[in-house]
């Protein structure tokens, strides 16, 4: 895949962020059918596809699919299966399938090494060499060997093959929205099939159950997600159809019904209106840079700025944490951590690593995170400003009152004050009218979502948004807070984009981990331990200096208030007109402005966390480098599966503490009213 084609997803990305609708369909039985009953599962496995096309048409067509999706690309359909003989190859039967599909395989060995198990001891030759021929010929319909063909060859242990076809069982049911398994239904052990279907019902993923028995008729086991509880029903095709709009409309959430059992259209409208205003972002524009599938990329905010006002909160660290101060501390952090991995060198991606899911997630990232930080300096900005031009206001009344004799001057002193009143209204009314603060808080919250996603894909690996609320917790909160209706969307949106993403042509081997895992640790670890390492200390800087600003100012006031305390004394003892002269009314007057600049550099300090923002960058990075100390080189040679469950948590911890750290500041905009 070459560069040039690489930009298209970015382009389509900065233009429209929707993904086609996608569905993920996992296939998995027994090796051995009964030859008598060959005939009934075909035919069966052809009805239930006829049924999941027909009704994901009719799906796609809906007034909330439009919202919810790209209507300008095809739906798309992916069968994920491990080729193995039987059953997961029966279920990916061209003759089965008559609709354009995507073919994907998750293998649980290295290519080489599957091939093994298509040679049966007392096997014919001319059979077995048929058997391995269909098993090449399944791979080339995939593109296996190209940079976008959807296979994963996991680095399973031959010693212990049940174990690797147990991982490889749990995987493809992690990479799917519905399973088909065509087995006799014994799940009283945890292996082959009944490991993938196990593995379903836990991920909440519904799965149909073509029986080998005869006179059994296929089954189907709801999805458990979202408090529903767990059934098994025959299938029906009215009950396939709201299981997949479950799947592929949401409509848990979409249509959940309130304590009067009705349901809710205002909650559904704002959620749906969030996906129209995302969709609507306008400030990006598509550059030619390459990706580094870090931070650089080829999305970019069309203007860094609103306008100059939007620059203030920057500016405003930039005048108090200077480079120099910030180096300094730097050090301090940085010798008191003894951190040297930091040193490792890191390495840019190589081309061949540049792949569509790769590319999928990292541009969905950067418009998030492009949009996220533009926001984020408009609303900071803002508050600034109204804390600053309400000190300024008080400030004008206080001078008016010292100057109440010259009329021009309190003339011109409310004027002002007015001015500042009207400014601090008009930017309140428009940071609240354009949602500054909402937008700001949900697309971070949403590009942390997907930052770990892209590392994962390169192991193969999902993850399960669902694992920062249990499902059953969106039905009463919105992913992050608890009082802002609509933000399921982010969760919505976040499963749409991992659907359609797909995974990586992954082969597994000793080079690719190594690779792998290097470029994890250097380029997505170390360089968000630099982040928070440089946010910390730029945090701190500037809360202490405004803390101490702020103390300093509240001394000065007690100094200033003592001395007019004096002077009034003095002067009503011994001369009246001392207590209202000049100097008296000066001090008057600074006691009036220093506590104002003082509750000013206070407010500002309070309402921006800089104390709380400092100390959860350094609990990030400790967390960040105590588990990349599991990936470090020297250690024992980790699994694919091993290093997927490290990048998991660490992917878990990354988003539960952004989603925590949004919530401070999901209260912060009522402090401004």
């Amino acid at each position: 895949m070459n560069h040039q084609s690489d930009l298209s997803v970015y382009e389509k990305m900065v233009t429209n962020p929707l993904a086609p609708m996608t569905l993920r369909i996992g296939v998995a039985g027994h090796r051995a059918l009964p030859h008598d009953q060959l005939p009934r599962l075909r035919e069966e496995v052809s009805a239930i596809y006829a049924d999941i096309h027909r009704i994901m048409q009719q799906t796609a067509a809906a007034e909330t699919a439009a919202v919810l999706y790209d209507k300008d690309t095809k739906p798309v359909i992916r069968i994920i299966s491990s080729l193995a003989e039987g059953a997961d190859r029966l279920c990916i039967d061209p003759d089965l399938i008559a609709f354009e599909h995507e073919l994907a395989c998750i293998l649980p060995f290295l290519k080489e090494e599957f091939e093994r198990d298509f040679l049966p001891e007392n096997s014919a030759i001319d059979n077995q060499q048929g058997t391995m021929a269909e098993f090449n010929a399944i791979l080339e319909r995939t593109g296996y060997g190209q940079a976008d063909a959807q296979v994963i060859e996991l680095d399973g242990n031959p010693d212990n093959r049940d174990e690797a076809y147990n991982h490889c069982s749990q995987l493809l049911a992690a990479h799917s929205d519905i399973l088909i398994a065509v087995y006799d239904g014994d799940d009283s052990k945890n292996t082959g099939t009944a490991a993938a279907v196990k593995a379903a019902k836990c991920n909440g993923v519904p799965v149909i159950h073509i029986s080998t028995l005869a006179d059994t008729p296929p089954q189907l086991h709801c999805s458990t997600r979202f408090g529903h509880e767990p059934c098994d029903i025959p299938c029906t095709t009215d009950l396939l159809q709201k299981e997949l709009q479950r799947v592929l409309l949401f409509s848990d959430l979409l249509d959940q019904a309130g304590s009067d059992n009705k349901i809710d259209p205002v909650r559904k409208q704002k959620i749906l209106a969030r996906f129209k205003q995302y969709q609507a972002e306008a400030n990006l524009q598509l550059t030619r840079d390459r990706p580094d599938f870090d931070d650089a990329g080829p999305i970019i905010l069309g203007q860094k700025y609103k306008n100059k006002a939007a620059e203030a909160f920057d500016f405003l660290k930039k005048k108090i944490a200077s480079p120099e101060k910030i180096q300094e501390e730097l050090k301090r952090l940085k010798k008191a951590a003894g951190d040297s991995a930091a040193t490792e060198k890191s390495e840019s991606v190589e081309q061949q690593r540049s792949k569509p899911s790769l590319n999928r997630y990292f541009a969905a990232y950067l418009r998030a995170d492009r949009l996220a930080n533009y926001y984020a300096s408009s609303h900071r900005s803002i508050f600034v400003l109204i804390y600053l031009l309400g000190a300024a206001a008080l400030i004008t009344a206080a001078t008016a009152l010292l100057f109440q004799a010259i009329k021009w001057v309190v003339l011109l002193c409310v004027v002002f004050e007015l001015a500042f009143l009207m400014t601090i209204f008009v930017l309140y009314w428009h940071d609240h009218r354009q949602k500054y603060h909402d937008r700001w808080l949900e697309y971070r919250c949403l590009a942390e979502f997907l930052r770990p996603m892209r590392y994962l894909s390169l192991l193969g690996s999902p993850y399960a948004i669902g694992n920062l609320r249990d499902t059953g917790e969106y039905l009463h909160r919105e992913v992050i807070g608890h009082s802002a209706v609509g933000r399921s969307w982010l969760y919505i949106y976040t499963e749409t984009i991992n659907r359609w993403a797909g995974f990586n042509a992954c082969r597994l081997d000793t080079d690719c981990k190594h690779a792998v895992s290097h470029f994890i640790r250097t380029t997505w670890l170390n360089g968000q331990i630099s982040y928070h390492t440089y946010n910390a200390a730029a945090m701190r800087i500037v809360g202490h200096s405004l803390g101490r600003l702020s103390f300093g100012l509240f001394v000065a006031t007690v100094l200033i208030v003592i001395l007019k305390l004096i002077i009034v004394g003095r002067g009503l003892a011994i001369d009246p007109e001392m207590a209202h002269g000049l100097i008296a009314d000066s001090f008057a007057w600074l006691a009036a402005i220093l506590p104002t600049l003082a509750a000013t550099a206070y407010a500002i300090r309070n309402h921006a966390e800089f104390d709380i923002s400092a100390q959860r960058s350094l609990s990030m990075r400790t967390a960040l480098i105590s588990r990349r100390k599991q990936l470090m080189p020297g250690r024992a040679i980790l699994t694919s599966s091993q290093m997927a469950m490290i990048l998991s948590d660490i992917a878990t911890v990354t988003i539960k503490e952004t989603a925590d750290w949004l919530e401070i500041y999901e209260v912060k905009e009522s402090e401004l009213g």
